[in-house]
């Protein structure tokens, strides 16, 4: 839900790796339903991941309890579903 500069300072501020969706308007989560929360007047995603392929959302990772596990966890579904 970040603008694009303060993403890039988020992403670098914490070592990303990944790409992050930029969402300011939170476009996607209302068409999909997607879990948010307030916090200081404004609305953040919660953590969540999404697997896609071919436009086709194939798997989500929700809650996302620890961002150390979540890779983890993306690479045993993809082995066993890929």
């Amino acid at each position: 839900s970040q603008r694009h500069l303060e993403q890039l300072g988020t992403i670098r501020d914490h070592h990303i790796e990944h790409l992050m969706l930029i969402d300011p308007d939170l476009v996607l989560a209302e068409a999909l339903g997607l879990p948010t929360f307030e916090l200081s007047d404004r609305l953040w995603y919660r953590r969540l991941t999404l697997l896609a392929h071919d436009g086709i959302i194939e798997r989500a990772f929700y809650p996302v309890s620890t961002a150390a596990n979540n890779p983890g966890q993306v690479l045993t579904w993809l082995q066993l579903h890929g």
